[in-house]
């Protein structure tokens, strides 16, 4: 397999935290998303299907295009092997 690089995503309760590997490189590094080392947990997709995220997305929670409390949904899906 030719590994050259991993995201990983944290959804926190609250916010979310983005960090890519390299293995080629062997090296970690977190990705800011919004200049900020805390992002709020919510995405929002709009009518160009651009995704915008953190704050951005949070001033839009009650548009129908805007998912929030993202990790309290990820845990209630059933997920198989």
């Amino acid at each position: 397999m030719n590994k050259k690089l991993i995201v990983s995503i944290d959804f926190g309760t609250t916010n979310i935290k983005v960090a890519l590997w390299n293995w080629k490189k062997n090296e970690s590094k977190m990705i800011q998303l919004e200049n900020s080392d805390k992002t709020k947990n919510v995405l929002h997709y709009n009518e160009r299907k651009s995704l915008l995220w953190g704050n951005i997305a949070y001033n839009k929670i009650n548009d129908e295009n805007t998912v929030s409390n993202i990790k309290q949904k990820l845990e209630k899906e059933k997920w198989s092997h």
